[in-house]
């Protein structure tokens, strides 16, 4: 599958063009998927807290999330 970069937002270009060629099939995907689930690394826990709230309007209450 050839990638159609005329479809990718021009600002991204240059880091899709740091990646390496690679090539997916239908005969190595699940190769792939286990070598990149052997990979995986855990994302590191940021500190951030989300705290449901609703505000009120005209239209009645507003349910928003603050993250802080």
């Amino acid at each position: 599958m050839k990638l159609d970069y005329t479809r990718i937002d021009p600002e991204l270009l240059p880091g899709v063009e740091a990646f390496p060629a690679l090539e997916i099939t239908r005969d190595n995907v699940a190769q792939l998927r286990a070598l990149m689930q052997e990979n995986r690394v855990e994302p590191i826990p940021l500190p951030i807290t989300a705290e449901s709230k609703e505000i009120e309007s005209a239209e009645g209450p507003v349910p928003v999330v603050i993250y802080r």
